[in-house]
């Protein structure tokens, strides 16, 4: 019988790098994560701060996505709202999707801005 990670390898994961902290470590690792139980992830832009290039950020989540080997589906989307219409065409009855980081704020942190932002309110406009 399968356990609940094999439960979980069979569902869409949308996953951004972003959270509009300075870091120089760590993205790797999540990236190994969500590769370690989703089938399909899309990377996109969250949060950064002004010293971040969101290029790097993306670049260094793909970096622990390649590491595990995983075979699941990569895909990029830079532009955070496309990434999420990318998600929602590719989810299916039964799918979960995951939407990270930037979720719980009215805005995302974009270099020295920072800009009105709700995923739940992209998401209700897209489905």
């Amino acid at each position: 019988m399968p356990g609940w990670a094999d439960r979980w390898r069979h569902r869409v994961s949308h996953v951004d790098a972003g959270d509009g902290a300075e870091r120089t470590t760590g993205l790797a690792e999540v990236g190994e994560v969500v590769a370690t139980f989703a089938n399909r992830i899309i990377v996109t832009d969250g949060d950064y701060v002004e010293s971040e290039s969101p290029n790097a950020v993306r670049a260094q989540l793909l970096e622990g996505v390649a590491r595990t080997g995983a075979e699941a589906m990569v895909q990029e989307v830079p532009d955070r709202k496309a990434a999420i219409k990318k998600a929602l065409s590719l989810a299916r009855r039964g799918d979960t999707l995951v939407f990270c980081a930037v979720t719980t704020r009215p805005y995302r942190q974009v270099g020295a801005e920072r800009l009105k932002w709700s995923d739940r309110n992209i998401i209700n406009q897209l489905v």
